[in-house]
């Protein structure tokens, strides 16, 4: 008798480690579209951005579609389930497919949808981040005071021991608003993962 083993996903888990994994390898990419567009308001913001648009349309299908090459019925019919929140609804995205194509397509853009709504939770943390460590990062020209008791990290850069975190020390200072933004980027995310 042949028996098979299931094996047992946590799907939320899944979509999150997704999400950490793009935003960790596309951090150019974002940062570009970031500087491109003069900031984000939110994750949200950012994903739907018309300068993220290959970034939305391939990297976050190619990352999904690795979780579903060697699934099942069963392993889809969990990540429907346990992503329900996420749920596909448009029928017109397996209209036509047989009833195992049509839970693995329903599957995969639940899965998908997940890992969007993660992805979108960890920029705008990366995002906020960014604004703690200086927010608008084009007004910071004051001189860095560090015999101050009021001490904190440099907007851009994120040295510590710098008078107030909407200034810069004088390194940061001297850099290009565009070296700023990727200074700062590049520091929420090291602060992020």
């Amino acid at each position: 008798m042949y028996t098979r083993t299931i094996k047992v996903t946590d799907w939320a888990a899944e979509a999150r480690g997704t999400a950490e994994v793009i935003a960790s390898e596309y951090t150019d990419e974002i940062l570009e579209a970031y500087i491109e567009e003069g900031g984000f308001r939110d994750g949200r913001d950012a994903i739907n951005s018309s300068g993220l648009e290959v970034f939305r349309d391939s990297a976050i299908h190619e990352a999904c579609d690795s979780s579903f090459i060697y699934g099942g019925l069963v392993e889809w019919a969990q990540c429907i389930e346990q992503l329900s929140e996420h749920q596909e609804t448009d029928t017109g995205l397996w209209q036509g497919c047989d009833a195992e194509k049509t839970i693995q397509a329903m599957a995969f853009y639940t899965f998908q949808n997940a890992v969007t709504d993660a992805l979108a939770d960890i920029l705008t943390e990366i995002i906020g981040l960014m604004d703690d460590a200086g927010g608008d990062v084009e007004d910071n020209h004051e001189d860095w005071d560090s015999d101050s008791e009021d001490e904190a990290k440099c907007g851009v850069c994120g040295l510590d021991d710098i008078l107030n975190p909407a200034k810069v020390c004088e390194e940061c200072d001297g850099l290009d608003l565009v070296e700023k933004k990727k200074a700062a980027f590049a520091n929420a995310v090291e602060d992020y993962f």
